[in-house]
């Protein structure tokens, strides 16, 4: 049941770390994992890691050529922003990654602009 829950939820990382995804989806996640406790959610991580490493796999045997330093450094904050989904609701885990990613930016957001400006720099 928890791995078919974890293959079967409609949530994409790469999106999230684009800044396309919203609270819904992380609701969404949430509400899917919750029966399987703490455990589930670690696991989904886990998958969403090993899903990244794995991007490559194809070209090579020998390690993970998508899983670079530039690329786990890259991953870190919404892997970060995820694991607080566990004890938060969406929307904070959802604010929490926006500014993980928009840190070198700013601490906090002070308007909806400071958002919008954090959501751009996701794309970077």
């Amino acid at each position: 049941s928890l791995i078919i829950d974890c293959l079967s939820v409609d949530f994409e990382f790469s999106q999230f770390l684009l800044g396309e995804n919203t609270v819904a989806n992380l609701v969404m996640v949430k509400e899917r994992l919750k029966p399987h406790g703490p455990e589930g959610h670690a696991f989904f991580l886990f998958r969403i890691f090993a899903q990244m490493c794995g991007k490559k796999g194809q070209e090579s045997q020998i390690g993970s050529l998508f899983m670079t330093e530039s690329m786990f450094k890259r991953c870190t904050p919404g892997l970060k922003a995820l694991q607080s989904l566990w004890t938060s609701d969406g929307a904070d885990c959802w604010a929490d990654f926006m500014l993980l990613r928009g840190s070198k930016a700013m601490s906090r957001f002070a308007s909806p602009e400071h958002e919008a400006l954090s959501r751009l720099l996701c794309l970077f």
